[in-house]
């Protein structure tokens, strides 16, 4: 089983900004590429994950911040996620005495998705 920072996690540094990275004029054509990370930190402010994106649209850094903003909010609630998913996969299997919920394909999966996040499986 792998350990991963424990949670929580937050998608923005304190300052409440994210980091813009670079603003990149062609000198052959009149476009700008864009790219910006918005960082994933645990409580403490420790690093736990950069997510990047990449632009060429007109709305610039706001454009990736669109994108990325999303992605690393779902990324700092990973932890909590898990252990919402591990307390209703065990409360149910609790509940269930002959044992059927086992092979009901949401257990199926909610217990592949446990397995994936905790590294004891290949997925």
């Amino acid at each position: 089983m792998s350990k991963h920072t424990a949670g929580p996690w937050f998608a923005k540094h304190d300052d409440g900004k994210y980091h813009n990275l670079d603003n990149w004029k062609s000198p052959e054509h009149e476009m700008h590429a864009y790219s910006s990370a918005a960082p994933v930190v645990d409580s403490k402010g420790k690093l736990v994950a950069y997510v990047c994106g990449a632009t060429s649209s007109s709305k610039g850094f706001a454009a990736i911040d669109e994108i990325i903003e999303p992605r690393a909010q779902l990324i700092a609630a990973a932890p909590e996620l898990l252990e919402a998913l591990k307390s209703i996969v065990q409360s149910l299997a609790d509940q269930d005495d002959e044992g059927m919920i086992e092979h009901v394909q949401p257990m199926i999966n909610a217990r592949a998705a446990i397995a994936k996040a905790t590294g004891e499986s290949n997925g």
